[in-house]
């Protein structure tokens, strides 16, 4: 499933979940929060497919899809969405593909946000 048509950042996500004033500066708290968190949350989907491990695969990459999903986080919520897919048919897929599809989504949301690059997934 191709996502080159997807933003890196939807910036209309989080800010379709705010009412008002307060709602609005705790999505702009988790926004910024999740940013921060995104290298190493995606090190830990990487490191529990290293490790075979499907319970913890799962636990974080449904993690990681749905604070996704609620930062507009597109690529990145479909990246999860697959992996999801693969580790409920009974597969542990491998980290290789999902390492570079994730590190790359990454990446591409932390420059729309105006950050560092450099993060590396652990």
């Amino acid at each position: 499933m191709a996502d080159t048509n997807l933003p890196d950042l939807d910036s209309n996500r989080p800010a379709s979940l705010a009412d008002d004033s307060l709602e609005e500066l705790a999505m702009r708290t988790f926004l910024r929060n999740y940013l921060q968190l995104l290298p190493a949350r995606v090190g830990r989907v990487l490191d529990t497919l290293r490790r075979g491990d499907a319970e913890d695969s799962m636990d974080a990459v449904l993690s990681l899809k749905v604070s996704s999903h609620m930062a507009g986080a597109l690529r990145i919520e479909r990246h999860c969405l697959g992996l999801e897919a693969e580790l409920r048919a009974g597969s542990v897929p491998g980290p290789g593909p999902a390492s570079e599809l994730l590190t790359g989504a990454m990446r591409s949301v932390l420059a729309a946000a105006g950050l560092p690059t450099a993060h590396r997934a652990a």
